[in-house]
């Protein structure tokens, strides 16, 4: 629906199920919209890009058991969901709540850097704070919780410029010591058991239930950092970390 706000100010509003698009294919979508719009429907300039089909293709094509097999040993030991609060029947049920951080050019220049310097990730770093302010609040020192990733393998060419459902969470499991640092978590992340792509397209829902008897219920957390390219003159959306 394109509605008129007054004099020349528009706004787009797109409604639009999340089993069909996710975060990533947004920016595509509303991009692909506005080329439409301002050649008055002409989809030749459009570039091409693979179907969803290709996607699911491949996802058929993956090992599962030995995906299932992956979990089971990522995930041995574990007999409960790691909360940061206990179950309480009479409590009132409410909404769960989203807290949102934007970090500043500074801040996000030193994450950086320090992710450079201990040879890893900014995702990385972050997971493990999360990891350790998990354990903090839970007195644990193997926690459970999970990660929201982009599900787009690098196997399939074009994956970057496909619309479609890729999202998914998957459990993130870390041990942690008394007096843990992150740089320390870092490190030994390296050697984590938390299995590596492609088993991750197993799916959170599996992964728990099915390799452990604990119930999937804990906290996660998710980062994206914005990353632009150009192809044809449309960028790319900003991905999951």
């Amino acid at each position: 629906m394109l509605a008129r706000v007054g004099g020349d100010d528009h706004r787009l509003v797109i409604t639009v199920h999340h089993i069909l698009v996710d975060g990533w294919s947004m920016p595509l979508l509303v991009g692909d919209l506005l080329a439409l719009y301002a050649t008055d429907g002409d989809a030749s300039g459009l570039p091409p890009v693979r179907p969803y089909r290709a996607y699911l293709k491949w996802l058929k094509e993956q090992d599962a058991p030995a995906a299932e097999a992956a979990w089971r040993g990522a995930l041995a030991g574990v007999e409960e969901a790691t909360l940061v609060a206990e179950p309480d029947p009479a409590r009132t049920p409410v909404r769960p709540g989203v807290r949102s951080l934007e970090l500043s050019e500074e801040a996000t220049a030193r994450l950086t850097a320090a992710a450079r310097r201990l040879g890893t990730t900014p995702s990385t770093l972050i997971q493990c704070a999360w990891g350790l302010l998990v354990g903090g609040l839970t007195g644990r020192r193997d926690v459970l919780f999970g990660l929201t990733v982009s599900g787009r393998p690098d196997e399939i060419p074009g994956v970057e410029s496909m619309l479609g459902l890729f999202i998914t969470t998957v459990p993130v499991r870390l041990s942690v010591r008394n007096e843990e640092t992150v740089e320390g978590c870092s490190a030994a992340s390296a050697t984590s058991r938390t299995p590596s792509w492609p088993t991750t397209t197993w799916g959170c829902a599996s992964s728990a239930s099915r390799a452990t008897r604990a119930s999937y219920s804990t906290p996660s957390s998710s980062s994206r950092t914005t990353r632009w390219t150009r192809r044809r003159a449309r960028p790319s959306p900003p991905g999951c970390g």
